[in-house]
């Protein structure tokens, strides 16, 4: 006996307290199963058995087919794939994504190993811990309450999260629109917004630039789920082409005095993409960057980027942002067990502009907003014109 057929969906109606799954599995055996629920519970479900294989399709498909309309006391159900379970998705082998750090980036230190290890576990206690997307530490990947989401999901949530940030940061929550983006997003990343009785609040879900940002770090957990997870069958893919040494004796004295450990980085991508493009810029400063420890694993996989989903700190347009003054990157540096982290980087300016706007600057320009001040920083529009050289811990 085998599942020929299965389909998730997805029904959220925050404003009428709704956040539904539904479950159909079509069996080589005249059975068709269905499980039923509020996100994150474990629901209800209900077996029934044909007296042929014909029959137990037609009502198949007929089931189908109601969840795809709209009724009196519903909205019309959006189906989801779930890698693995989805027809049409293929099984994956998932590996502990510290594993794939450990082995494939370069150092001759034990203690850098040690430290990429404790890496990989603050990003996942990061997202675990202010969301309800869970680590399966025996798969080694973050999970909805239904499962792995596929590419296509991703790829919507991160459209309908920048459309929604524009209402987060002009306060218009009571927006129409911005409730059915909401209660759209909330089917293509289902999360456990707790039983029947809670009352859902939108503010407490997608209403605050906090909330943007945990769903930013949703979304990026659920793609590493599956950028870290290949078919068995096939060689295993390069996700680190970077070398890391600890060199606690380059510390400098006009760094911060605090400073535990320094570390030298070598990430390839970054140094092409900077020697091919920023270097050819005039105007070069050394500059800080201050991180979140949970980003810096991903940091060291594809270097600094300007996301298109929502980003912290965008007061001056999206970009990446800098500082000259060590306090101000400081700021940007969450602190984990009493470590800070910052980022120590060459950054080509070439033709500075000196104002306080959001615009987006020519090829070539950067913006130095707030200089000579305790706000000073400096943003850059294309991540070609900035080469990491260290990073520092900071007790």
């Amino acid at each position: 006996m085998s599942i020929l057929e299965k389909h998730h969906f997805v029904c959220t109606q925050l404003e009428k307290n709704s956040n539904k799954f539904w479950i159909i599995e079509l069996h080589d055996d005249k059975r068709v199963l269905t499980h039923y629920g509020r996100v994150g519970q474990d629901g209800y479900r209900d077996n029934k058995s044909f007296d042929s294989q014909a029959a137990a399709e037609k009502y198949f498909r007929s089931k189908l087919r109601d969840k795809a309309k709209v009724k009196e006391r519903r909205d019309a159900y959006t189906e989801i794939n779930i890698i693995g379970e989805t027809k049409k998705s293929t099984n994956i082998a998932s590996r502990h994504i510290s594993d794939i750090a450990v082995k494939q980036i370069k150092t001759s230190s034990q203690e850098v190993r040690d430290f990429i290890k404790f890496l990989s576990d603050v990003n996942i206690h990061n997202i675990t811990s202010s969301t309800s997307i869970k680590y399966n530490v025996s798969e080694g990947s973050f999970t909805t309450p239904l499962g792995v989401v596929d590419q296509n999901c991703i790829d919507t949530a991160k459209d309908l999260l920048d459309k929604i940030s524009v209402y987060v940061k002009s306060g218009d929550l009571s927006n129409k629109d911005f409730l059915k983006l909401v209660n759209s997003y909330l089917r293509y990343i289902p999360q456990d917004l707790g039983g029947s009785h809670t009352k859902i609040r939108i503010a407490d879900v997608l209403g605050t630039l906090d909330k943007l940002q945990n769903q930013a770090n949703i979304i990026e957990g659920l793609q590493a789920a599956i950028q870290n997870s290949k078919p068995a069958e096939t060689i295993e893919e390069k996700i680190f082409d970077v070398q890391i040494e600890k060199d606690n004796h380059k510390i400098d004295p006009t760094w911060p005095k605090n400073t535990q450990n320094a570390y030298t980085l070598f990430i390839d991508s970054v140094t092409n993409a900077y020697n091919q493009y920023g270097n050819n810029l005039d105007n070069k400063k050394m500059l800080w960057h201050g991180t979140n420890p949970a980003n810096i694993l991903s940091i060291f996989k594809q270097g600094l980027i300007i996301p298109k989903t929502y980003s912290n700190g965008w007061m001056y347009g999206p970009g990446i942002y800098f500082s000259d003054r060590i306090e101000k990157s400081l700021q940007y540096a969450t602190s984990n067990n009493g470590k800070k982290y910052l980022f120590r980087s060459e950054v080509a300016m070439g033709e500075t502009i000196f104002d306080n706007n959001n615009n987006i600057l020519k090829k070539g320009q950067s913006r130095w907003a707030s200089k000579d001040s305790y706000n000073s920083q400096i943003i850059i529009f294309n991540p070609a014109q900035c080469k990491l050289l260290y990073l520092l811990e900071i007790f």
